[in-house]
This record gives structure tokens, sequence and C-alpha cells, in this order.
């Protein structure tokens, strides 16, 4: 796994898009199989560094102008997570600015939308699994699901 982290950073860093989506990919399958066992196959070799070094690349002009790179990068990321809660701190902790979401709609970037939106993303592609079900009861003990409720139950229209 380190092996195939040193080359998505090589291709990320040399902002070679096709190369990184290809190793993207492989990493995708690779651990999505690992994460389908029973037990679950934790990646080895995978540093918070990794993790943060990733989630910093949505800011990057090579992936933020390529939308099959950044899907696929949100998909891996939280694969990368899988079983370490440190490192499930380090992808909620990335995104902690966006998720203030009263502060989000008084001043935002067009790179907090993108962060946001990766966010989403993120989300919605959680593994329906034990491995996920982790990730998703972290999310709803550090607050965010009932901030997103109190948010939406103070600025949603009214239902007609």
């Amino acid at each position: 796994m380190a092996c195939l982290l040193g080359a998505l950073r090589l291709t990320l860093e040399a902002e070679e898009p096709l190369l990184a989506e290809q190793l993207l990919s492989t990493l995708e399958a690779v651990l999505a199989e690992g994460a389908a066992r029973t037990p679950p196959i934790a990646p080895s070799g995978v540093t918070q560094g990794d993790v943060t070094f990733l989630l910093a690349q949505v800011a990057s002009p090579v992936v933020k102008s390529s939308p099959r790179l950044l899907q696929l990068l949100m998909r891996v990321v939280p694969f990368l997570t899988l079983t370490d809660e440190a490192k499930m701190e380090v992808l909620i902790g990335h995104f902690k600015r966006q998720l203030n979401f009263s502060r989000f709609d008084l001043e935002h970037t067009a790179d907090d939308d993108v962060q946001l939106e990766c966010f989403c993303n993120l989300s919605a592609g959680i593994e329906r699994n034990d491995n996920g079900n982790r990730l998703k009861q972290l999310l709803v003990s550090r607050g965010i699901v009932q901030s997103a409720i109190r948010y939406l139950l103070v600025y949603a229209p009214p239902a007609k």
C-alpha cells in the first residue's frame, strides 16, 4: 500500500492527472476488496500524513480541474482511514471549517465550496458496512449530523 501511495504522491506532485486517476482507480479496487473481507483488512503503511496530503490535494489546480480525479480521491480517502479513529479524525478535521454551516453562509470562498462539495461526495460514498458505520458514528458523535439538522430546521424553506 505504501508503494502505491508513494507513486500516487509523485504523480500528484508532478501534476500528472491521468496517471493519478489510474493509480486512484487501482487503489480503490484494492482497498474495497480489503474492506469487504471479514474481518476487514486494514491498509498497512498508511499514515495520518498520507491522509492529510491527499485531502490537501483537493485544493490543487490539477485535482480541482478534474472532476473524475476529485471523485476518485473522495472514494479512496475514507478507505485509508479504515479501523483507525485517529485517521478518521484527520478526515473530519479537514472539513471542520466548511461544516460550520452558519459561518459558511456568512462567508465562504470558492475553495470552501469545493471542499464542502467534496465532503458531501465523500459522505455519500461511505461504505454501507461495519467499517462505514464506524466513520458515520464518529460523524454523529462529533455533532456534525446534529449541526446539519439544526441548520436545516432554521434555514430550510417551509414545506408546501
